[in-house]
């Protein structure tokens, strides 16, 4: 495939900046990236790129987008994978007044993720011919394409990455307080069990990072606390919860 636009992407050494060079590779366009020890600079992809991706943190956004604005000119279309969508959008335009694509890959980081069968939100799209290069550049490797506003997408996330969070912080707490030493559970680790623990310790020694940032970060967090305290203090009907997910 061959495109008129040049493609650039800020972040290109990161896990989820390099499954997107392996798409654009499998898909035979050319681009330029930069990061940590490449040979281009964040600026000369700006400069060189019609479409700029950002695949940062969105810790990084506001430093990196204070550092390229001069050189973001409109006609370009900037594009990011952040994981929230409504802060990423405001720091966004704040930064440059043209046209943007705020997407949210729903998925993790592998070489062949921008494929068949995974999902990727669209929050925020400015028409434009390069936008709608980028998105068919989705469709055509049969990504499911969900469309939502970045208040409904940062709520979503509230539920499912914050409420994720926030539910294990408080059991590992309540263990900690309860039994100081984990491994006086060791006896107890039947295979669910300790399946679970291994999930509570990568929170615990930090290797969840980015659900711990983005669910603090998440402005519909307090919510989902508020929900959660009120829920415990309540009768729960297990049979409703059956019912549930007979649905499913």
């Amino acid at each position: 495939m061959k495109s008129s636009f040049k493609i650039g992407i800020i972040g290109g050494n990161g896990a989820m900046g390099s499954s997107f060079r392996n798409f654009l590779d499998n898909k035979g366009l050319d681009y330029i990236f930069s990061d940590n020890e490449t040979d281009y600079s964040n600026i000369d992809v700006v400069k060189f790129s019609d479409i700029v991706i950002l695949s940062i943190s969105l810790g990084n956004y506001e430093r990196i987008l204070k550092e390229i604005s001069p050189y973001l000119k409109k006609g370009k279309l900037l594009v990011d994978f952040g994981s929230l969508k409504l802060e990423s959008v405001k720091l966004m335009k704040f930064f440059f007044d043209g046209e943007i694509l705020a997407t949210h890959p729903l998925f993790g980081p592998d070489k062949n993720f921008f494929g068949e069968g995974n999902s990727i939100v669209i929050s925020k799209t400015d028409p434009s011919e390069k936008t709608d290069f980028i998105i068919s550049l989705f469709k055509e490797n049969k990504l499911n394409i969900v469309e939502l506003s970045p208040e409904e997408h940062d709520e979503i996330m509230a539920y499912i990455h914050g409420f994720y969070y926030l539910m294990n912080i408080t059991y590992i707490d309540i263990l900690k307080n309860k039994f100081q030493n984990i491994d006086k559970l060791e006896a107890f680790k039947t295979t669910s069990f300790k399946s679970y623990l291994n999930s509570l310790n990568n929170i615990f020694n930090g290797k969840d990072e980015l659900i711990k940032f983005i669910s603090y970060s998440n402005p519909y967090i307090d919510k989902v606390k508020n929900e959660f305290i009120n829920k415990l203090g309540k009768d729960i009907n297990i049979g409703d919860l059956r019912n549930f997910f007979k649905r499913g």
